[in-house]
């Protein structure tokens, strides 16, 4: 079942949801830690991918519907990023590798959608997003921040959360739980267009958004 895991979270607890989102890269509290195959980093203010572009002040309606902003939101929060991927380790018995379905299942259910902890599969994943009423999309000219991207072969479920150089539909930030083929940043880069041969990673083969 793998090592037991200890969470380094103010103490040991595990962040809620902060009403302050939007928090300053270069002002990040030093005491949370992320698992990255079985050890603990410190989270620090140099953790971001790249600080000068990691948040990006998009407007209400660059989002599809108030669950893709709150998603996004939530997301640039360094804490919530962490707790969510140590969460995922949790629930897969601390195993540290293919958790992309536990990752984004725990941010749902934070986001107050009705998802099992056991839902430990990309094509479960997308069968609980269907039985709420999301739809699906496979033109990557309409991603949109906060959606949840499925690769193709279903071998991967993450959340995108905008382009790198906009209007370029290449690079794109996103989080998942691959933060250790990413330099330990649960938010970063990744070539979604194509296969990535770097980090062996596929491209996208749909997305899902909220139906309201």
């Amino acid at each position: 079942m793998g090592e037991k895991i200890t969470l380094l979270f103010n103490g040991g607890t595990i962040p809620t949801k902060s009403k302050d989102s939007y928090i300053n890269p270069n002002n990040m509290p030093e005491d949370k830690g992320i698992i990255l195959g079985g050890t603990i980093k410190t989270v620090t203010s140099d953790y971001y991918y790249n600080p000068s572009t990691y948040k990006k002040a998009y407007d209400d309606s660059d989002f599809h519907s108030s669950i893709e902003a709150n998603i996004y939101n939530y997301m640039l929060n360094a804490a919530n990023e962490v707790s969510v991927h140590n969460m995922a380790i949790q629930l897969h018995g601390g195993r540290t590798s293919k958790n992309c379905a536990y990752f984004t299942s725990e941010l749902f259910r934070r986001m107050g959608i009705d998802m099992p902890q056991s839902t430990s599969m990309v094509t479960q994943v997308e069968n609980q997003l269907l039985s709420v009423g999301f739809k699906i999309n496979n033109n990557i000219n309409d991603l949109k921040p906060g959606y949840t991207v499925f690769t193709k072969r279903n071998t991967h479920v993450y959340t995108f959360m905008g382009w790198v150089n906009p209007g370029q539909h290449d690079y794109a930030y996103i989080v998942d739980n691959q933060a250790v083929l990413f330099s330990g940043h649960v938010y970063h880069v990744r070539r979604i267009d194509e296969p990535a041969e770097d980090t062996d990673t596929d491209p996208m083969g749909f997305f899902m958004y909220s139906g309201n």
